[in-house]
């Protein structure tokens, strides 16, 4: 109600008005301008009713006719709440509608699949470092054995240990997920006690790191996009302190 000329607004009329514009509305496009639901402030999945009652509140609040001064980013938050209404609930949008909601489910699966996983790895991970402890034991009882052949004897259980951790992995993962996993190694003098946060920190410019698992000097790192382990390969390719490898053999 505009209580300077006595009338009523039409928000829905001047609405379907605004979004019908051309000018004002063919530069966004869903799903590529973001996340429908997030754009409306709801919960993936939230039906129709719901839809409409969010827009109708978000609308009052950005509809330009509404603010003292027209800005820029106020209506082009308008734009997007109606754009992500009609991608959600509107009949020409079927078709782009079912693609997203495909891929989000598709995304949801990963999730969970990537969960259970780090799960195997934990339990993986408790087994490799008892038998650490039982190698490090065999070291104790060996001690008229030469330093020299004590050291490369510990290096070759180390190794076999890390590769029997490497062909588990194998064989608990599926073909997509290890396309997104790889194996870095670094000298001990470079860094002694490398924890799950540096390793993050070390890959941040290559990609979103879903897991991490430290083993000794050694850490198997699981990315949200395959191109990041690439990346990762290729970048520690030739440096001294710090390698990179692929687990997918195929690779």
């Amino acid at each position: 109600y505009n209580k300077c000329t006595g009338t009523c607004i039409n928000i829905t009329y001047t609405v379907r008005t605004i979004y019908r514009h051309p000018r004002m509305s063919s530069d966004i496009k869903f799903p590529e301008a973001g996340d429908p639901f997030e754009v409306l402030e709801l919960e993936y999945g939230a039906g129709e009713d719901e839809i409409n009652k969010k827009f109708r509140k978000l609308a009052l609040k950005y509809h330009p006719d509404r603010q003292r001064i027209k800005t820029e980013e106020v209506t082009r938050k308008f734009m997007l709440i109606t754009e992500a209404k009609n991608f959600l609930i509107g009949d020409e949008y079927q078709d782009q509608r079912k693609a997203y909601e495909s891929k989000r489910k598709a995304e949801q699966r990963r999730r969970s699949e990537l969960e259970k996983l780090s799960g195997k790895r934990k339990s993986m991970r408790e087994e490799l470092l008892r038998k650490e402890r039982e190698a490090a034991g065999i070291h104790d009882r060996r001690k008229q054995s030469s330093a020299k052949d004590t050291q490369e004897d510990l290096k070759r259980r180390g190794r076999d240990l890390r590769n029997a951790y490497t062909e588990k992995l194998r064989k608990t993962a599926s073909k997509e997920d290890m396309s997104r996993q790889m194996r870095m190694k670094w000298k001990r003098k470079y860094m002694k006690s490398a924890t799950k946060d540096d390793i993050r920190e070390i890959l941040s410019d290559h990609g979103r790191v879903v897991n991490v698992e430290v083993i000794g000097n050694e850490a198997f790192i699981s990315f949200e996009n395959p191109h990041s382990v690439e990346k990762s390969v290729k970048y520690f390719h030739n440096n001294q302190n710090i390698r990179a490898y692929f687990i997918d053999k195929e690779r």
